[in-house]
């Protein structure tokens, strides 16, 4: 597995268009799939994870409020893999010496397991704060265990 920077807007959509990974990531207030568009400005980085030359997962991360917000994607055929993609992106990460965080609806409770194995742990919980299907989720604010204490 390759896994490095990307500024490719197809390689990113391929990850974050895809139906099932577009339908999880976005809520009731976000643009259809035909509109979306990630952005390239700076601020906003991607880190790619590649097996045999084709991209099967996108980091997307930002500085924010002095912190490094962080979300995972991976295409369904590789999740298999992601463990291995993750572990990989975090060596990335935290050589840049920022806290680093994760927000994640209640709703998919795979993803908290998921970050709870990789040692983030729930600092806060927004309440209301998804709406998804009509309905309206807390979400939980995790961070990275190894970087709690800044």
């Amino acid at each position: 597995m390759i896994v490095k920077p990307i500024t490719d807007l197809e390689q990113i959509k391929q990850v974050l268009c895809h139906p099932e990974i577009y339908e999880v990531i976005t809520d009731d207030n976000s643009p259809s799939v035909d509109e979306i568009v990630p952005p390239l400005d700076g601020k906003t980085e991607y880190i790619g994870g590649f097996v045999d030359g084709a991209i099967i997962g996108v980091v997307i991360h930002h500085t924010h409020n002095d912190r490094l917000d962080i979300h995972l994607q991976v295409l369904p055929e590789h999740r298999k893999q992601s463990r291995e993609f993750f572990t990989e992106v975090m060596e990335i990460l935290k050589q840049k010496d920022e806290p680093i965080f994760a927000e994640v609806p209640v709703c998919y409770p795979n993803v908290l397991a998921f970050g709870r194995e990789f040692g983030f742990k729930e600092i806060d919980t927004l309440k209301d704060d998804y709406p998804k299907h009509g309905k309206l989720f807390d979400t939980k604010v995790i961070q990275w265990a190894s970087s709690v204490n800044g």
